[in-house]
């Protein structure tokens, strides 16, 4: 497999725009990202001293404010907003991993907090270096406009990076440096703040008396206080702020406009008709046509790497396709050249390029995060036993003895394995560990990592989706059932012994112990007496945060006590 990355001319005419956009993209934001950081590297100079400092600023300014400098930074500047304008449009739904969603929120708020300081900085009066001392700027700046200046650095910063480590966690020589930029990343941000405030401390401080015959020149307290004195009836940047204003409102239009199109578009899109995603292991949603199977997952909040964003850059969301493959539009030149980088057999596709025009079922082929790695973690936590309050989830095939009898042991066994493999996929992808199984009964356990509350609301996402999946296996398997599978869950929150149980030489188990797990199992026989598919205990719906419908309050015989637990009914998730 070839590691070259794609090039325009390897493209048709159609992906080799959308490969020049997204260069543009990337270059544009690296010019950006590359003024913020010589922006903070200038600030972080005010640590050794505000003379260091001023003598970077007029290097800096000589590269910025000269017209080559100002014609690459705002170019650089237009052409990425627009692009991820354009990027924004092209969406099929809003759903998206934290990070990209963070990215484009910064994205959007820093042009509206940079007018200010462009504005201000570059047409007014302080942004004429030549003729104003940098101690005073700062000093005005930390008197006036200290909070929108950390704003800004804040969230240029944290957008910047976030978009060159989705680009950079791709390659293949990232893991090696990878320490290097997390320290890069998290440095120069705390050390610029800091010089700006040593810087800024200086510069207000009295000067010292000039010796004898010397030029007294600096940023002193008197220097500074004869410039508020001048300005302290008349704030510098007045006349500036119909500009200003002006320019917010413009801004605010455009992005509103951007994002109330995208919702008309996706009203009317939605009449050209609806299709069905299967993700294997997962759940089936339906879907607008033309929406990517990435998209699709997302909406449909089935975890998905794409370490990439869903540009096409890299090959980790893609998918095998099942039923419908048959009918699959071809790849576009761009998923073209990457499934042949990949070596990719033909019923395999990109998931952020491909979308959907009739029912398929598509199989996630990458997991999100290395599970060996972290269930290898856990269990050293827990090799020695703790108490953690947990939520336990158990399922229960119903007339299992029924099934055994009419079926043939071929389709038996496949439909066993089947629900093992999908009701352990569904806990999985929730943030579940699978404690054990036994012929037709599962038990998983959430809530590990000790988040507060986390682990209800993961079980009682995870029990939705199992009864989604159970309706969807009852469609793949309808020609063999005598009758359709139902399944009993109970679900209760509580604390529970957790720990490592079994003989190394025949693997270890991770389990968990106590009355939780009764009680779950006697809250799942007791789907039976309240005829619903899952009963899930008060505790868990008070922790989940969740407003359940309630079903009769029940006692519970628990060692020689009895408790009276309220009890709730779980509905399947809706498509």
């Amino acid at each position: 497999m070839s590691d070259a990355p794609l090039t325009a001319e390897a493209l048709g005419p159609r992906s080799r725009l959308m490969a020049i956009e997204t260069s543009l993209r990337l270059w544009s934001g690296i010019v950006m990202f590359v003024f913020v950081s010589l922006h903070l590297i200038n600030h972080a100079m005010g640590i050794i001293g505000l003379e260091v400092m001023t003598e970077v600023q007029t290097w800096r300014v000589w590269l910025w404010q000269t017209w080559p400098g100002t014609v690459l930074l705002y170019g650089a500047f237009v052409v990425h907003l627009t692009l991820v304008l354009r990027r924004l449009l092209r969406r099929r739904t809003l759903w998206m991993p934290w990070d990209e969603a963070v990215q484009i929120l910064l994205g959007l708020t820093i042009p509206y907090l940079v007018i200010d300081h462009v504005v201000t900085m570059r047409i007014g009066h302080w942004g004429r270096p030549d003729e104003v001392e940098y101690g005073k700027v700062l000093a005005w700046l930390w008197d006036s406009r200290a909070d929108l200046q950390l704003a800004i650095l804040t969230c240029a910063w944290v957008h910047g990076c976030i978009g060159l480590t989705q680009m950079l966690r791709s390659r293949q020589g990232f893991r090696r440096w990878r320490n290097f930029w997390t320290a890069f990343v998290v440095l120069v941000p705390i050390l610029a703040f800091s010089g700006f405030i040593g810087a800024t401390r200086q510069a207000r401080e009295p000067a010292p008396a000039p010796a004898a015959g010397s030029y007294g020149g600096g940023y002193g307290r008197d220097d500074y206080g004869a410039a508020a004195a001048e300005t302290a009836d008349d704030d510098p940047v007045k006349h500036l702020y119909p500009i200003i204003d002006t320019s917010r409102y413009v801004f605010l239009g455009l992005a509103g406009s951007v994002l109330m199109f995208i919702g008309v578009r996706q009203t009317v899109r939605r009449r050209a008709g609806r299709a069905t995603v299967r993700f294997v292991g997962h759940r089936e949603i339906k879907v607008t046509k033309g929406t990517s199977v990435l998209e699709a997952s997302r909406i449909a909040r089935v975890p998905h790497p794409a370490m990439c964003g869903g540009r096409g850059r890299c090959s980790t969301c893609r998918v095998a396709i099942g039923v419908g493959a048959d009918k699959l539009p071809p790849p576009n030149d761009l998923e073209a050249a990457m499934l042949k980088r990949i070596g990719a057999p033909g019923n395999v596709r990109l998931a952020c390029q491909l979308r959907v025009a009739d029912d398929i079922s598509a199989q996630i082929l990458l997991p999100i995060l290395p599970q060996t790695e972290r269930q290898q973690s856990m269990d050293d936590t827990y090799r020695w036993g703790a108490e953690r309050r947990v939520t336990v989830v158990v399922v229960d095939i119903r007339a299992f003895n029924g099934l055994t009898r009419r079926l043939t042991p071929y389709d038996m066994t496949l439909i066993i394995n089947t629900f093992i493999k999908e009701m352990s996929q569904e806990a999985e992808a929730h943030g579940g560990r699978v404690d054990s199984f036994m012929t037709d009964r599962l038990l998983a356990v959430f809530g590990l990592d000790d988040r507060e509350g986390a682990g209800a609301s993961c079980a009682l996402g995870a029990s939705r989706a199992m009864l989604s999946t159970m309706e969807a296996l009852n469609d793949k398997f309808a020609a063999a059932l005598p009758f359709p599978l139902r399944i009993g869950i109970g679900v209760h929150t509580g604390t529970a012994i957790v720990t490592v149980i079994g003989d190394p030489s025949r693997g270890l188990l991770l389990t968990a112990i106590g009355d939780t797990v009764s009680v779950a199992a006697r809250l799942q026989d007791a789907t039976k007496e309240f005829m619903v598919d899952c009963v899930v205990s008060d505790e868990t719906a008070k922790a989940a945060g969740e407003n359940l419908p309630k079903l009769a309050a029940k006692t519970l015989a628990l060692g020689d006590e009895e408790a009276v637990i309220g009890l709730h009914g779980l509905t399947a998730l809706k498509a």
